[in-house]
């Protein structure tokens, strides 16, 4: 395993045991929805849709977070809107939602 990718996980592991990471998203607005990812979180997946009928679109993602969980760590998914004169993504108060990590 290279020296930076120790570092990175031995980075995480610290960061869990003291508590020291973002709990929240607090970024509101982003050119990409990667910038929304506070550090320590991991974007599992998005996808990209119309989910109110309005002109703008928006993106809909799932996290994986640095907070422990029943079943490791928990996920959290948050919906953003796309601004369609300027092509960024935004949000007042992102909609966030803890769920478990569900075994399969």
């Amino acid at each position: 395993m290279s020296g930076e990718k120790q570092n990175t996980i031995d980075a995480f592991q610290d960061a869990v045991k003291s508590g020291n990471f973002d709990t929240e998203i607090t970024l509101k607005k982003a050119k990409s929805i990667e910038e929304f990812t506070p550090k320590f979180w991991t974007l599992k997946d998005k996808q990209f849709g119309n989910l109110d009928n309005s002109p703008e679109d928006e993106a809909v993602c799932v996290y994986e977070t640095p907070m422990e969980g029943d079943l490791g760590f928990a996920q959290s998914l948050a919906v953003y809107k796309r601004r369609v004169k300027t092509g960024s993504y935004g949000t007042s108060q992102p909609i966030l939602l803890c769920l478990p990590n569900m075994a399969e």
